[in-house]
């Protein structure tokens, strides 16, 4: 499987988080078949978002634990899985983006739990509304590690009872005190194009002239 790192990029801030009344799975707990994360407040889906669990992996294999997307193949979409190295993992699967991955800081040890918190919050143009790119991050333990992507923007939301799963692999990972947050997004002001940065060049030679 062709995977390419995906680049490492230092928080600069944190979004404001809206917890949500999660209603899948019911108890806030998962152990033994998979389920879509769902909520009950009217969003189809939410851009920016924030999912937190507590993870107990009995074997400490190879193994995708979320999806934000599935196909019929299974997991699709981004993905967090383990290593059987115990680190955490964040890549691109079947979405016709180049399969990218980059691990995560912190280790999961077979057996025992940890509080893990996997986000994305998109960076949207403050003109336009459009979404044009992002990071994820995976917060394991006291550990932290963020990634920027700009690629398959389409898969990155969470969407409400639908393809965003959890995979408990026959029950080899169990998941509990899961929750889930709206985030927001992050504003930001695009690049000015030459054309423009010309524009006020001449306005600003102008301006100096008729000071003259």
């Amino acid at each position: 499987m062709k995977k390419t790192i995906i680049a490492l990029l230092a928080l600069a801030g944190v979004a404001a988080a809206a917890p949500l009344t999660l209603t899948s799975p019911t108890d806030g707990s998962l152990t033994s078949s998979n389920a879509a994360v769902a909520w009950s407040e009217n969003y189809s889906t939410l851009t920016s978002w924030e999912l937190s669990f507590t993870l107990t992996d009995t074997t400490l294999g190879d193994a995708i634990i979320f999806g934000t997307d599935r196909d019929g193949s299974g997991a699709a979409g981004y993905l967090l899985s383990t290593d059987t190295d115990g680190s955490l993992e964040v890549y691109a699967r079947n979405i016709n983006v180049t399969y990218s991955k980059s691990t995560a800081a912190g280790v999961v040890t077979a057996g025992t739990p940890v509080a893990i918190t996997f986000s994305f919050v998109a960076d949207e143009n403050q003109y336009t509304n459009e979404i044009v790119g992002g990071t994820f991050t995976v917060k394991a333990g006291e550990a932290t590690s963020s990634w920027a992507v700009t690629d398959g923007l389409e898969y990155t939301d969470l969407t409400n009872n639908s393809v965003s799963r959890f995979w408990t692999n026959g029950g080899a990972e169990k998941f509990s005190n899961i929750t889930v947050a709206k985030l927001d997004n992050n504003m930001v002001v695009p690049e000015p194009t030459t054309a423009t940065l010309s524009l006020l060049a001449l306005a600003g030679l102008a301006a100096r002239r008729r000071r003259k």
